[in-house]
């Protein structure tokens, strides 16, 4: 009886293991790779707070929209490098100076507000090392008693969004701040925060979203309180900037599958944008989700298309099994033997095929 409960231990103990992953700074993503995603404000009143060990979040009647890039870029594309170097006086050491603080950037999907004030084209400015991804720097054009400027807001002390390697009960409390100053630079502006976040991973298990199931994945919950004091022209403005948001990770993918950000309004969780890796089966138009246009399949390369009188083609993208994309032409020959989506929008819809490269 004792051999069968040591054993049962043991197997149970091993099925724990197997399920909960370990995601580390190497998985998340690197400079150039891009996911496409759906970001949708509606959620069909989904409850997104649940947590719990071998859990199945099942979000699989999540709607859909629209398909776009998400991804990370070479911050030296950033339209605010500039303006970084200036206030700082880097003159003549720019690129190594901005090189040693920054080493990923991405252009945001939405402008946001701190007060009275808006921040359109925002541009983010990110840290990645092996054990933290840090928000370094925000780029925006704001408008300043009728003038837009491209301005910046860089923390003095960085905003770790995640600590690494993220693990079930792994957790941590990190405080953050801007001090800026701008009347160096002929500005009566001066712009301070101080912040806290607090990251707990909370969850692990499946996770069910339309059409696509991930079956081993972490769930993280980060709370984000940030408390801005503005001073400009001798005016004075206090605002307390407050967010929740929610990530599901999988090993598989550089990004967050499942992202989820709110606020917490009387003890409730208000969702406000979730954003989902878009997976083969999504179809944004099912009218043509059963239709094949491109052949041959198996191919060896060469790849055409078969479409309806008058129809245009808008874009052609094309992705590895990770999700990846990886070109844009009609062309597998220098790619490796393996299965590839192949995702054509035209003048009618789009099409999403798998495409065997043999």
């Amino acid at each position: 009886m004792k051999k069968n409960l040591f054993s049962a231990l043991i197997l149970s103990c091993f099925s724990f293991s197997l399920a909960q992953i370990t995601y580390n700074s190497s998985d998340f993503a690197t400079v150039g790779e891009t996911f496409e995603v759906v970001n949708i404000i509606e959620t069909n009143g989904l409850d997104f707070t649940q947590a719990g060990i071998n859990y199945t979040w099942d979000y699989s009647s999540i709607p859909i929209s629209d398909v776009a890039n998400y991804g990370y870029e070479d911050p030296n594309n950033s339209p605010f490098k500039n303006t970084w170097c200036l206030y700082h006086f880097h003159l003549f050491n720019c690129d190594s100076m901005f090189d040693q603080n920054f080493n990923m950037g991405m252009t945001l999907p939405q402008s946001f507000s701190i007060g009275e004030y808006a921040f359109e084209n925002p541009y983010q400015h990110l840290m990645k090392t092996s054990s933290e991804l840090q928000s370094k720097m925000f780029g925006a054009n704001v408008n300043l008693g009728g003038t837009t400027l491209p301005a910046i807001l860089e923390y003095n002390d960085p905003d770790v969004l995640f600590q690494f390697p993220m693990m079930y009960n792994a957790g941590y409390t990190d405080t953050s701040g801007i001090d800026m100053d701008f009347n160096s630079l002929g500005i009566d502006l001066v712009v301070t925060m101080d912040g806290t976040r607090t990251n707990n991973v909370v969850g692990w298990g499946e996770l069910k979203v339309r059409n696509h199931t991930y079956a081993n994945t972490i769930k993280v919950r980060s709370i984000s309180n940030q408390n801005f004091n503005i001073y400009y022209e001798e005016q004075h403005s206090e605002v307390p900037v407050s967010a929740t948001t929610y990530y599901w990770f999988d090993k598989n993918y550089g990004i967050p599958v499942l992202m989820v950000t709110g606020t917490e309004v009387a003890g409730e969780f208000v969702p406000g944008m979730v954003t989902y890796v878009y997976q083969d089966g999504m179809a944004v138009n099912d009218l043509n989700s059963n239709q094949s246009v491109v052949y041959p399949n198996p191919t060896t390369g060469k790849l055409n298309l078969k479409l309806n009188q008058n129809e245009t083609i808008k874009s052609i993208q094309i992705y590895d099994q990770s999700g990846k994309l990886i070109g844009n032409q009609l062309d597998l020959s220098q790619n490796p033997k393996g299965i590839y989506t192949v995702k054509i929008e035209t003048s009618k819809g789009i099409y999403s095929e798998k495409i065997i490269r043999k």
